[in-house]
């Protein structure tokens, strides 16, 4: 098999892409959620795959492994939607999933996985998956965007942008392919100019990255603890407002917070995240508010009281946000919670 000069660069090319991107794999992330890693280097295993199956090379060079190519190629957008979960959803997990949802998941998997090793990806699905691709892509930044007010970790609340660009620009890219002229696809051009897209991206993300510390974001979130001569000068105001319980007040955000205290979004959002722990400011605020509700929810006296209303009175605007956060905490439903301590108080 011999191969044009222009197809030679063009495997150097997909050759640089790998490395950057095994590199990224390896060297980054140690101090990342496992999750994360695990969901990070899936990604990266599915874009070293699509480098290579689309590499100038006939179907039949690749054998017995083109059927694993696919399925990593074709698996990519999965994988990149479990990185922008676990990245920008602090408390997602696929283990917390229902049961009979975890279920569909492995049959979803198991079926994906026959599809494309076994039939090489021939048949309807092929195209149904195309169009998955384009609702997960959308959902993508969908998650980096929803919670950006809410986030307090000002290198993750970067990160979100970038993804958001990052996924808008691949859409657009995807579309482009999809309504080329086939000889535009087809034109010898076409494949290494691809590869140099793809190695510029890789470069200029590493750079980015490593200038702005953006694996940190992703980090859990450090407590300071180192000795101060004098207390941050948002404590005591911060302390006030939480004795005083306005904390209550529902559609409480950072900005409204921070007009009432005086100070700047960035000074609040950096000192809630350093000197307190949170990651995001629904979690500071839902802290204080479900220890006001497990409260009432355990006084005899407030027995009779709905659960609606004491969920509205802590704060919540509804009862659907306050049972998941409760779930969260409490590992057990606000009901189930208040039936336990009631009980637990008549015995004594």
């Amino acid at each position: 098999m011999t191969f044009t000069s222009l197809e030679l660069a063009d495997f150097i090319l997909r050759g640089i892409a790998t490395g950057q991107l095994l590199h990224m794999g390896l060297a980054h992330g140690s101090t990342q959620p496992h999750a994360i890693r695990i969901s990070q280097r899936a990604t990266i295993s599915c874009m070293v795959a699509y480098l290579w199956l689309t590499a100038p090379l006939p179907d039949q060079f690749y054998g017995h492994w083109r059927g694993l190519l696919l399925l990593l190629t074709d698996g990519l957008i999965y994988c990149l939607w479990l990185l922008a979960s676990y990245s920008f959803r602090d408390h997602f997990s696929l283990v917390r999933l229902p049961l009979w949802l975890q279920g569909l998941l492995t049959l979803y998997a198991a079926w994906f996985a026959y599809f494309f090793v076994i039939q090489q990806g021939v048949g309807l699905f092929h195209t149904i998956n195309h169009v998955l691709v384009i609702v997960l892509a959308l959902h993508i930044v969908y998650l980096a965007i929803h919670d950006y007010q809410d986030d307090l970790l000002d290198k993750r609340r970067r990160a979100r942008i970038q993804v958001t660009c990052l996924v808008c620009v691949y859409l657009v890219f995807l579309a482009g392919v999809e309504l080329a002229p086939e000889f535009i696809r087809h034109h010898r051009l076409y494949s290494p100019t691809n590869a140099v897209l793809v190695v510029l991206a890789l470069v200029t993300y590493t750079v980015y990255a490593k200038n702005n510390r953006l694996s940190e974001a992703l980090a859990p979130a450090a407590v300071f603890t180192q000795p101060q001569t004098a207390p941050h000068p948002l404590r005591q105001k911060l302390d006030q407002f939480i004795d005083s319980k306005a904390y209550q007040q529902t559609g409480l955000n950072l900005a409204a917070l921070a007009d009432h205290l005086n100070c700047s979004e960035y000074q609040l959002r950096k000192y809630i995240s350093t000197e307190l722990g949170y990651r995001n400011f629904s979690d500071f605020l839902n802290q204080h508010r479900l220890t006001d509700a497990s409260v009432q929810l355990s006084n005899p006296e407030l027995s009779s009281t709905p659960i609606l209303t004491i969920a509205l009175n802590c704060g919540f605007g509804s009862i659907g946000p306050f049972n998941r956060a409760f779930k969260l905490r409490f590992d057990c439903t606000p009901s189930e919670y208040r039936q336990t301590r009631l009980k637990t108080s008549q015995l004594q």
